[in-house]
């Protein structure tokens, strides 16, 4: 019982909690879809044991960042006296996905000392953007600011942002219909600047992964809503797909991880595990063409099937008699000395 652990040490059977709040908070959003996927299937007594005790870590988490929070604009954003470190969109991000991904499963109903306030977290991201579409990391600042963590943190609010837009269409009330449509007046304009960004420049691989998931998710709403603006449509399905094959042209995916489990002990599993989440987003956009004629689909597949062998053989890196550890995921490699909880997730 309690909040998640931070790090696991196997061979030791030891667990230590750090202060990494976004990580944190990123591992309570994975323990939710862990628990969805666990929930549709025919689970057995054990299995609802396991589905039992993640329902506690993950309310006993949030409940544990949900405490201090601070005024930004319009909105809020959580304390530095929570966090222990200065607060960014990323926080406020990760505390939207993982309350998210809670309300999803009705863990947030009465269990929580109160609910957090998604309605002016989110204010507080969209506060944040400038006018030409990019985010202040720090919700102050001036535009050199933006290019700080741009590889992770616009990404990471952007997803959040889609995703309790995404969830707002079937849950009255959770935020109000003119943040709904800032929300998507706010992803439009950053779609103009990060493809922008994505083009003009070098960008390194982590830059694609919460991109792709980001305007993945606005690909899908846009279809539903505004169906006859094929062109915009387009664009966003163009660059998705353009980051998707970065990200098999890479080369611990093509010339490793497709070499099959000889080349397993060279590749790093957080790079192959957030590729794997980003490829099935771009599967999704590719399976939603009316035709492929370049076999994005068939390709996409075969990479996704080719990350799943690899992460069941990193799992068999820690035995079942490990005191601790068992099923979670180490950073590469033959032997597993440390495992980080997000890593897993």
């Amino acid at each position: 019982s309690g909040p998640f652990y931070y790090l696991c040490f196997p061979s030791k059977g030891e667990k230590e909690k750090r202060c990494v709040p976004i990580r944190d908070m990123a591992a309570i959003w994975d323990a939710t879809k862990a628990l969805q996927f666990l929930r549709e299937r025919n689970v057995n007594i054990m299995e609802r044991s396991s589905c039992d005790i993640l329902s506690n870590a993950i309310r006993e988490s949030i409940q544990a960042y949900n405490s201090f929070y601070q005024p930004i604009a319009n909105g809020v954003a959580l304390s530095k006296e929570v966090l222990l470190e200065k607060p960014n969109i990323a926080h406020s991000a990760m505390m939207i996905l993982a309350c998210a991904g809670a309300m999803r499963l009705s863990l947030l109903d009465n269990s929580l000392d109160s609910i957090p306030p998604i309605e002016k977290l989110t204010r507080g991201i969209l506060s944040s953007q400038l006018p030409n579409g990019s985010f202040l990391p720090e919700f102050i600042g001036s535009e050199d600011d933006v290019y700080r963590e741009i590889e992770f943190i616009p990404g990471e609010a952007m997803v959040a942002l889609m995703e309790i837009h995404d969830l707002s269409t079937n849950m009255d009330g959770l935020i109000s219909s003119e943040t709904r449509k800032d929300i998507m007046s706010s992803m439009m304009k950053a779609f103009e600047y990060y493809s922008g960004y994505y083009y003009e420049r070098d960008v390194g691989i982590n830059y694609n992964i919460w991109q792709i998931q980001a305007f993945a998710k606005l690909h899908s709403s846009l279809s539903l809503q505004s169906p006859e603006n094929s062109d915009k449509l387009s664009s966003i399905r163009s660059y998705v797909l353009d980051l998707c094959d970065d990200i098999i042209d890479s080369k611990g995916w093509k010339h490793e991880l497709s070499r099959g489990q000889s080349f397993y002990p060279n590749l790093h599993t957080v790079e192959i595990a957030c590729g794997l989440d980003s490829l099935v987003d771009g599967l999704g956009v590719v399976r939603s063409l009316a035709d492929d004629p370049e076999s994005r689909a068939l390709r996409y597949e075969i990479n996704i099937k080719n990350a799943l062998y690899f992460l069941e053989w990193a799992q068999k890196r820690v035995p079942v008699e490990s005191p601790a550890g068992y099923g979670g995921l180490g950073y590469g490699g033959v032997q597993v000395f440390e495992q980080r909880l997000d890593v897993t997730g």
